[in-house]
């Protein structure tokens, strides 16, 4: 592939590119690692059916940051990842741009400094309080030098910023989605298009408001957030322990627009903290810059953290742990680092750890079908806090085992009492006798789910009556795939209902009175079969980098194919063997090629649809395993996966 590489001063030189040298992939653009003029540069090629900005592409080559590479100790290094060179077909349309490559294998993403999971991959001095407070000020610094020329982050995330290993300098991403001023030409302003769940601030659902709505007060909202996350080991500032049971949302973005902060200097009667959160060992100056970023309209600007970090750093406002040789000479005595005048975090998360090893709880894995990865209800499945899957035994015990082969008799022999005495009538026997690989009969519910309509299974399917009969569930599923029918929101009943053509029914638009239809059987050639197909194509779909079911597209494929997903991961988890090991839970002998990591949420009540307590677990597969880090709450009854990740 040729392509014209056009620099600012509007000088040309070829650029050959290999689909060898591919990179990345998502829904708009193709990336690659190109050697353009002696330096490793990324390219960002846009697909055919994608609009090109080309003008916006042309104001960022135009108006290029003047800090865009930096020096430290005579190394130089990238600190956006920004349009150098336009790159040009051969009739002279922008079909992308050449920008500076960032190694993965030379920098984290930000959020491994506070999950965690990924924060294993630190070394001591890394997890240091000291050096997140740092690492504080150096994103802040480039946050207002990128406000310096009116250009607005908007999509900010930890994902979108990398940390330097050498030097533990920041460096932004995806700069071509950025709000860019365009001082010399027209439009004056290139606004953003993209927005990502939990750094939404609330004004934006308050006001029903579009990213391309959005300036400074995002970028002062989303980067509070993610300092509060680096300073409270990942915790969001709406993650709290709801206590009204009127209050529905579910999500941290509703949470915030309903102002449901539950770290505030004053206490908020409707959300408690988590228990493992930190934020109590803050200095009280900094609780009260977060307040002011969560609970008013005047948010804390980017000036005032760089000068209440500094201050820290500066005038001696972190001290060791009493506990520890203050001369910090042993690896870890870094870890009790805390804030004068405070508790340790080093010693609360000691404690914590010889806690949930002496009082770890145990998971049980409850599927919706029981021996089947795929999931055509997009019911989502989960697994609770009350059962621990079965550990391999180390060695035979002849004692149980005898115990059990008496036991087993015993029971066999009331068995064949029972059943001798039972009618022989055979259409009697196959209606009670079914096993985890039958489907129950259509009688299994206490309706008669053949003549019900579509909304009155909906709305049965819902209610308690059947929240906890497996049976009842099963035969549900069964009639609606008849249908053709692969998914329930509890939002539509009575007003539209999902099938294989139409999503209306997640928006609450649509004929209320529309029937079901079942698929088509010309199904397209080449629809993913195989989970590593589907994810690929969840991926493309995806608006982050994490798969979650709001970062997806709402049709009804990616849908089926998210939950399909879902339901492997949990089946993998309860057919795993699980050990304890550094405070991690692993799960033994999985097979998950297909996904990266992902994480889960707690909920307090019995289905993936109660009230939700935030993310309580992150984990990473890594070969056959996958290897966990849950947060400890009392309130979690019920684990589902939230995102995962390819």
């Amino acid at each position: 592939m040729k392509y014209t590489a056009v620099d600012q001063h509007n000088q040309t030189q070829r650029v050959d590119l290999s689909e060898n040298d591919k990179i990345g992939e998502g829904a708009t653009a193709i990336v690659y690692k190109v050697l353009f003029q002696n330096k490793i540069w990324a390219a960002k090629i846009y697909k055919k059916d994608v609009i090109i900005n080309e003008a916006k592409i042309q104001a960022m080559l135009d108006n290029q940051p003047s800090d865009m590479v930096a020096t430290l100790d005579e190394e130089e290094f990238v600190q956006y990842a920004w349009v150098k060179y336009a790159l040009k077909d051969s009739s002279r349309n922008i079909v992308g741009f050449l920008m500076p490559f960032i190694s993965h294998e030379e920098t984290y993403s930000l959020d491994t400094f506070f999950d965690p999971v990924l924060s294993k991959r630190l070394a001591t001095k890394e997890l240091a309080l000291s050096l997140r407070i740092q690492l504080a000020v150096n994103l802040c610094e480039l946050i207002q030098s990128l406000h310096s020329n009116k250009n607005y982050f908007i999509d900010i995330k930890p994902q979108n910023i990398r940390v330097y290993k050498k030097n533990h300098r920041v460096v932004l991403l995806d700069c071509d989605g950025y709000s860019i001023n365009n001082p010399k030409g027209t439009p004056p302003r290139f606004k953003a298009e993209l927005i990502s769940s939990d750094y939404i601030s609330p004004e934006v659902l308050n006001n029903n408001l579009k990213p391309s709505d959005l300036g400074l007060e995002q970028d002062l909202y989303g980067l509070a957030v993610i300092l509060f996350q680096l300073l409270n080991r990942g915790t969001h500032p709406f993650q709290g322990v709801i206590s009204d049971d009127a209050i529905t949302a579910s999500t941290n973005d509703e949470r915030a627009s309903l102002g449901l902060y539950a770290y505030g200097l004053d206490k908020n009667s409707k959300v408690s903290p988590r228990p493992q959160s930190l934020h109590n060992l803050f200095l009280n100056e900094t609780r009260v810059l977060f307040d002011k970023s969560f609970e008013t309209q005047r948010r804390t600007t980017v000036n005032q953290w760089i000068e209440h970090f500094n201050d820290i750093l500066e005038n001696k406002k972190l001290v060791f742990c009493e506990n520890v040789d203050p001369s910090g000479k042993r690896d870890g005595d870094l870890l009790h680092i805390k804030f004068v005048g405070k508790k340790c975090i080093g010693c609360k998360l000691q404690s914590e750890n010889k806690n949930s090893i002496k009082n770890k709880k145990t998971y049980k894995v409850n599927s919706f079908e029981e021996n089947s990865v795929s999931n055509p209800s997009n019911k989502q499945t989960a697994f609770s806090a009350n059962y621990l899957p079965p550990p391999k035994p180390d060695e035979f015990n002849f004692g149980a085992f005898f115990k059990f082969a008496i036991g087993s008799i015993f029971i066999l022999f009331v068995l064949v009492q029972i059943f001798s005495n039972q009618p022989k009538n055979a259409d009697q026997i196959s209606s009670t006798a079914v096993n985890s690989n039958s489907v129950p009969s259509l009688n299994a519910c206490s309706i008669d789910l053949k003549y019900s309509t579509s909304d009155q299974i909906c709305n049965f399917y819902w209610s308690n009556d059947v929240a906890n009969d497996y049976k009842c569930n099963i035969a549900i599923a069964a009639e609606m795939r008849e249908r053709g029918q692969y998914h329930m929101p509890k939002t539509s009943c009575g007003k539209s209902i999902l099938n294989n053509s139409s999503l209306s029914s997640i928006s609450g638009k649509g004929n209320s009175n529309q029937e079901l239809q079942k698929p088509n059987d010309n199904a397209e050639v080449n629809e993913p079969r195989t989970l590593t197909d589907k994810i690929n194509y969840l991926a493309q779909k995806s608006k982050t980098p994490k798969i979650s079911f709001a970062s997806i597209s709402h049709d009804s494929k990616s849908s089926k194919y998210f939950f399909e997903i879902d339901s492997a991961i949990i089946n993998n988890i309860k057919n795993s063997t699980r050990v304890t090991r550094d405070g991690l839970v692993v799960y033994s002998n999985v097979n998950l090629p297909y996904i990266s990591s992902f994480t889960m949420s707690g909920h307090a009540g019995d289905t993936c649809d109660s009230q939700s307590l935030g993310r309580v677990a992150s984990c990473i597969v890594d070969g056959n395993s996958a290897q966990c880090q849950f947060s400890e709450s009392s309130s979690v009854k019920l684990y589902c996966v939230e995102a995962f990740s390819k």
